[in-house]
């Protein structure tokens, strides 16, 4: 089962880091012609039914091909939303094309896109706090009680990781229209920090966040620390580490990503797998007493790593810096990062909140994630709603 598009409009509707662009292209506002746009104008002699119906002869023959990567997507062209949309037929036929492939498919995708979208997000926010003049966004003004961070509890009821999605096909290029959507009269710089980024590799944030600023014309800059990558990325050494909170403190990155190993925290060991490193309450969060030498090692990393990312966001959060943690979604009961101490104060401090399926997103599995901030991710909120596949 694959996800239809939504509609929207540039007109009045909020940028989301999921929009594509489907019109016939805008200078004024920076968007190219997209493969998706209707090249029958409305006329004397063309009324808007027989554009749209020249439309949908044209696109049954040339688009059909691609109408899946067009899955959880929202389409925005420049017509308003009660106006009759070559948008509207585009999701149509999405939804023809997906009910006869119902089934037939039984690859699922490699590749997982939430990356990319996390990276538009950090885009989007940067771009609006860079661009001269502009008005910061009000994160939290629509957000529920159940979102708010105050007021959030630790939970989730998704499926066990064992369980794989069966679905057709879903879009492996969550493109930013959003961003680009948000032109300034001067060549924007961004730079851009990612702590356990891990190890470079093609479609990882920092190529996303490239990719992002090429196209918005923005001159971007990523520094990716992760120790896999070199001795000079270790941030348990306590020069690199100041050196890389001295820049956080003086304001000089546009974002910050923090993706600190979450293996030893392990929502899912009590399940498969090792057993549980950590309990839920007082010093056991911090590692259990009855710890071989080993284990306790891995606890005393992960507890280290988890600390430096919490003082990081906390000193990002002073300074004015968008940040965005990633981590598993939290299971009642079970160890959680969160949980530590070091990381209330800057819980706090974040105005934005989304529980993830990755699935939803493109990869294999459900892999239920955690995205909270200051940088506004409500939009990318999607809980799997794929037919369970057993991999086993």
């Amino acid at each position: 089962m694959v996800v239809p598009p939504t509609r929207g409009s540039l007109t009045g509707d909020r940028p989301q880091p999921h929009d594509l662009y489907i019109g016939r292209g805008c200078e004024k506002l920076g968007l190219p012609r997209s493969e998706w746009h209707n090249p029958f104008k409305i006329s004397r002699k063309r009324t808007r039914a027989q554009a749209l119906e020249e439309f949908r002869a044209y696109s049954s023959e040339q688009l059909v091909t691609k109408l899946p990567l067009l899955s959880g997507r929202r389409l925005v062209c420049h017509c308003l939303r009660h106006q009759a949309c070559h948008g509207d037929v585009v999701i149509e036929l999405f939804k023809l094309h997906a009910s006869s492939r119902q089934g037939s498919c039984s690859s699922a995708p490699s590749a997982c896109c939430v990356d990319g979208a996390t990276s538009a997000s950090l885009v989007v926010e940067a771009t609006t706090a860079a661009a001269p003049g502009a008005k910061q966004p009000d994160l939290d003004s629509a957000a529920s009680p159940a979102n708010s961070p105050e007021q959030a509890t630790l939970s989730s009821d998704a499926q066990t990781e064992g369980e794989a999605c069966n679905f057709a096909a879903v879009s492996r290029e969550p493109l930013a229209p959003s961003a680009a959507r948000k032109p300034t009269r001067e060549r924007v710089a961004l730079r851009f920090l990612l702590l356990f980024a891990g190890p470079r590799r093609t479609g990882s944030v920092k190529d996303w966040l490239l990719k992002l600023g090429s196209e918005i014309g923005a001159a971007v800059e990523v520094d990716d620390f992760d120790l896999v990558n070199g001795p000079q990325h270790d941030l348990m050494d306590d020069y690199v580490w100041r050196k890389v909170l001295e820049k956080v403190k003086s304001n000089s990155y546009s974002g910050v990503l923090l993706s600190p190993p979450c293996s030893t925290f392990g929502c899912r060991r009590a399940d498969q797998g090792p057993r549980p490193l950590r309990g839920t309450t007082g010093p056991e969060r911090y590692g259990r007493k009855d710890l071989t030498a080993s284990e306790a090692e891995k606890a005393k990393i992960g507890t280290t790593c988890a600390t430096l990312a919490a003082e990081c966001a906390w000193q990002a959060s002073q300074a004015g810096v968008p940040w965005l943690l990633e981590q598993p979604a939290a299971i009642p009961d079970r160890p959680h990062m969160l949980l530590l101490d070091e990381w209330s104060q800057a819980f706090k401090a974040a105005t934005s909140r989304a529980d993830v399926d990755q699935c939803m997103f493109g990869a294999d599995f459900v892999k239920p994630t955690l995205l909270i901030g200051t940088v506004d991710v409500k939009s990318l909120a999607q809980t799997c709603v794929h037919e369970p596949r057993w991999w086993r």
